[in-house]
């Protein structure tokens, strides 16, 4: 069975932004069925991985997809 999960990279955002966002430089994972994980690049991107499908097919607007559950948890990063 095909699972497809996909990420999205932000800007850089900051010194101030990033450890904002995530103290200590930390990966970062939930407990969700369909997990939500990001991390920082060493440019301050937030990498950010979450949504995923059950299929060969992959979505029209990938970024559209991630960057829903971004902005759920983050709303400042965009």
């Amino acid at each position: 069975m095909p699972i497809n999960n996909f990420m999205v990279a932000t800007e850089p955002l900051g010194d101030a932004l990033a450890s904002e966002i995530i103290r200590d430089n930390q990966a970062v994972v939930d407990t969700r069925f369909v997990v939500n994980y990001f991390h920082l690049s060493d440019d301050q991107r937030l990498i950010f991985g979450g949504g995923e499908n059950y299929t060969r097919f992959f979505p029209k607007d990938i970024r559209a997809v991630v960057r829903k559950r971004l902005l759920a948890i983050y709303p400042s990063t965009c």
